[in-house]
């Protein structure tokens, strides 16, 4: 509004007043108001965001306090309120972190009842959701160990190849060499384990690990000489 000078009568300068207002007056209100309305409604959808994560965080530390019990001797109702909070995490907050989290708790629960189809089940859902990759590969091998629980060792070994392992490459490494040993391909399983070795992080311990790798003796002679190999059965 260069118009708007003191040298300017007073008459002159109203009347650039009122030909601003109706040429750009309407349009910065309006702008106004559209950013005023964006930041509100940010502010409210952060608000919004932070209340589901609130509230899908007391349901999962309730089903964390179910799970507690579940591994003592539960009863009948102790595994019903736990598929309830399961259920209720992955339909009410399918998008979270909780849900995925929940189905595998589900899926260990489901395996030490020996339903591993509906263990199977549980964590192909966490890997369709493409969650972030440390729990991909969690549920990747926890996938693995209840196929082997089942009988399908082959299957098992086939879904540990992923080829980005990251911080999970010695544990694959380990349970693959369980796999191929308890296939009877004691060559494989002793370079799978020597891979998991080389795959610990430096500084890193596992001294069952080492015990497989030094237990499996392979020879050159029809009949290789085997000493004690303990498989790995704890979860990731």
């Amino acid at each position: 509004m260069a118009e708007l000078r003191n040298d300017v009568p007073e008459e002159e300068q109203i009347e650039a007043i009122s030909r601003w207002w109706k040429e750009k007056g309407l349009s910065t209100v309006v702008q106004v108001l559209a950013v005023a309305a964006l930041y509100f409604g940010w502010q409210a959808w952060q608000n919004q965001q932070q209340q589901t994560a609130e509230a899908a965080s007391v349901v999962y530390q309730q089903l964390l306090d179910v799970s507690a019990t579940l591994e003592g001797q539960p009863s009948n109702d102790d595994y019903a309120t736990a598929a309830h909070l399961v259920t209720t995490l992955r339909v009410d907050y399918e998008d979270s972190t909780y849900a995925q989290y929940a189905a595998m708790i589900s899926a260990k629960h489901l395996n030490n009842q020996e339903k591993y189809s509906d263990a199977i089940q549980e964590l192909d859902w966490v890997i369709a959701s493409k969650p972030e990759q440390s729990i991909l590969l969690a549920a990747t091998l926890r996938k693995s160990r209840v196929l082997s629980n089942s009988g399908d060792n082959v299957k098992a070994l086939d879904t540990l190849n992923i080829k980005d392992r990251g911080e999970f490459a010695a544990s694959f490494y380990e349970l693959e060499g369980d796999l191929q040993f308890a296939m009877g391909d004691l060559a494989a399983a002793k370079e799978a384990y020597q891979q998991a070795v080389n795959n610990l992080a430096v500084g890193g311990n596992n001294p069952l690990l080492t015990i497989k790798l030094d237990s499996l003796v392979v020879t050159d002679s029809p009949e290789p000489v085997i000493e004690t190999v303990v498989t790995e059965t704890e979860e990731p």
